[in-house]
């Protein structure tokens, strides 16, 4: 929607969409102050489109300033770190003393937590979850406990030889006899 025609109008649905109220906009804009009046020119339709359309304007550009204000202080913080790395590890030259001589210095606890803390923003290490297996063998039979932890055993084996933890040499026959 392109600006009112009215320029008074125009200046009132701009003060309006920036979030002052009905009246402070309507005197902002030129007008007598008249609070019945300014509530009057609110509610005219087109002066209220307007003043959506206003307020989306401001709420996108807002949106776009957060998240480019977010992205740039990742990006330095993810820099920093990249740094201290460098820095923690004697790639870099770090000045020290007095006379502001540079030096090569390897500082093991600073650069495994800093090599942590990037592992992490690259999703790398990752928490260790427990899993739990909880199950009632009270309703099986005997046979069907024993067909149940043949089908177990059976599955960490296969899962053991897929990781390559078992060479599969041993043979072992688990069915019942």
């Amino acid at each position: 929607m392109p600006p009112l025609p009215r320029q008074r109008e125009e200046l009132f649905a701009q003060h309006c969409a920036s979030g002052l109220t009905n009246s402070e906009a309507y005197e902002n804009a030129g007008y007598k102050p008249h609070r019945g009046n300014a509530s009057v020119l609110r509610a005219k339709q087109h002066v209220s489109d307007r003043i959506t359309e206003l307020q989306q304007q401001i709420a996108k550009k807002t949106q776009v300033a957060v998240v480019k204000q977010a992205t740039m202080s990742r990006q330095y913080l993810v820099e920093a770190l990249i740094e201290n790395v460098e820095v923690a590890l004697g790639r870099r030259p770090v000045k020290q003393g007095l006379d502001g001589a540079e030096h090569y210095l390897y500082r093991g606890e600073v650069v495994n937590n800093a090599i942590k803390m990037a592992g992490g923003e690259v999703n790398l290490f990752r928490d260790k979850a427990e899993v739990t297996h909880k199950m009632d063998f009270s309703d099986l039979s005997d046979e069907e406990l024993i067909l149940r932890l043949r089908d177990e055993a059976e599955a960490l084996l296969l899962e053991r030889r897929a990781a390559g933890l078992d060479s599969g040499d041993v043979k072992v026959d688990w069915r019942p006899k």
